[in-house]
């Protein structure tokens, strides 16, 4: 029995470690201007912190509105999956859980979309 009890009590906790969740950070890119950093520079930021980067993507925020200004910011975003045991680190190095973009209320979120070319 306490065999038993012990595999349930390592698979279950097993089953905590292998949870991951999204992360983004701004790409820094300017309109007009463009610059910034490219999703691989993006991920380092987190993998030289030994964070195991296991999937990044290209996104954009969506349902918001940026000022159409040279030297503005961009709704531009790199999005990198990590285990969620890792998410304080990553946010201590300026990235955000993905989830604080979506908001039903206020209409907001994100979308992937093809990386530009570096």
């Amino acid at each position: 029995m306490r065999v038993i009890i012990t595999m349930a009590l390592l698979l279950s906790l097993e089953g905590c470690a292998s949870q991951t969740v999204r992360v983004y950070e701004n790409t820094g890119e300017r309109q007009c201007e463009g610059g910034g950093v490219t999703l691989t520079e993006n991920a380092a930021k987190l993998t030289s912190a030994g964070i195991d980067v296991i999937d990044s993507k290209c996104g954009i925020q969506t349902g918001v509105a940026v000022m159409a200004v040279c030297g503005g910011s961009t709704v531009n975003i790199h999005t990198h999956e990590i285990k969620a045991h890792d998410l304080d680190r990553a946010e201590e190095l300026g990235f955000e859980n993905i989830i604080a973009l979506v908001s039903k209320e206020s209409g907001t979120g994100y979308a992937f979309k093809q990386c530009p070319d570096a």
